[in-house]
């Protein structure tokens, strides 16, 4: 899962939230008031940060600087970023990023990335917000496609989580069948501005999920399953 996030500080830093959830919360705030109609409630940002504190815990208790990292059980963790489409008109309110999520090795076939996937769709559910993905198997290492590294120790991974180094393992069926078990679907994740797709990125790799409660424009997310609504990278390798 690929993506890039942009640090950068709040006007105040609101009790309670790190600064990069402060920043994003001004950043909403502000769209809202600027705009005299609005797709979906402000507060489906607030709800999913509030959602899935309930059952996480924060990168940054653990020492990540790197925003929007949750632990989850102390046995996996992800980051998932609140971005937007620049073509979604009003998707800064809503949407978000799956950029990373790892299950401790010695935790994998146990059910904790499925728990923690369920968990994951009921705060979207819960907020009503809409998270897409690239999914690809991964390892971390100590450099970009380095030697792969297994964990089972959540202290050891977070050290790796930190560094961002990446191995991939390829053999993306079967996870692209777990997250079509667990309600995704294939769209294309691209704006042409912010979401630009890369030479290796494959359609059917892209995921989405929409939050039940969503009251946004869900036609013009279901219009990047079509053709019409697609780049023409991904316009190339639909159905093919």
């Amino acid at each position: 899962m690929f993506g890039e996030m942009r640090y950068a500080m709040p006007t105040r830093v609101r009790p309670g939230y790190t600064p990069q959830e402060s920043y994003w919360m001004d950043k909403i705030e502000a769209e809202i008031a600027a705009r005299d109609r609005c797709e979906k409630p402000k507060n489906t940002f607030l709800t999913f940060l509030k959602e899935i504190k309930k059952n996480t815990v924060l990168g940054i208790n653990r020492g990540i600087i790197e925003p929007h990292c949750y632990l989850y059980q102390d046995k996996a963790i992800a980051k998932i970023e609140p971005t937007g489409w620049i073509n979604n008109h009003g998707s800064k309110a809503y949407l978000f990023h799956l950029h990373k999520l790892y299950v401790l090795d010695s935790e994998r076939s146990s059910g904790v990335g499925t728990a923690f996937m369920q968990e994951i769709k009921r705060c979207a559910n819960e907020s009503g917000a809409v998270i897409f993905l690239y999914a690809a198997n991964f390892n971390l290492s100590n450099e970009d496609e380095g030697l792969p590294y297994g964990f089972g120790d959540m202290n050891d991974l977070i050290r790796y989580w930190r560094m961002n180094y990446l191995t991939y393992t390829g053999n993306d069926a079967a996870l692209r069948q777990w997250y079509e078990r667990m309600g995704f679907f294939n769209a294309c994740t691209h704006d042409g501005q912010e979401w630009i797709p890369k030479s290796y990125t494959e359609y059917r790799n892209q995921f989405v999920y929409i939050g039940e409660n969503f009251s946004g424009d869900r036609d013009s997310l279901i219009q990047r399953t079509d053709e019409s609504g697609m780049c023409d990278h991904c316009k190339k390798q639909k159905d093919h």
